[in-house]
């Protein structure tokens, strides 16, 4: 059974994960936008494959240090689920 202090870690480890992947879907969806009105092809694609490898990375050292206890802080995330 899980602890009420663990809990509390796997709580606020997931409210930082969501928060990172919102702010993801928001820089996505500029990037098209963008893409829509200014940007070139290559150059919308090549920010869609830098912010891929950018969440793969963060994601990974984020679950990484959940699985140890440890907190994680996303770069580049909006503070949005309190």
């Amino acid at each position: 059974p899980a602890d009420k202090n663990g809990s509390a870690i796997v709580e606020s480890e997931a409210r930082k994960a969501l928060s990172f992947m919102i702010t993801v879907t928001i820089a996505w969806i500029a990037i098209i936008v963008l893409d829509a009105v200014l940007l070139p092809y290559f150059l919308s694609s090549r920010l869609n494959l830098a912010i891929w490898v950018g969440v793969l990375v963060f994601s990974i050292q984020g679950f990484q240090s959940a699985q140890k206890g440890k907190p994680y802080t996303y770069p580049f995330s909006l503070d949005l689920v309190k």
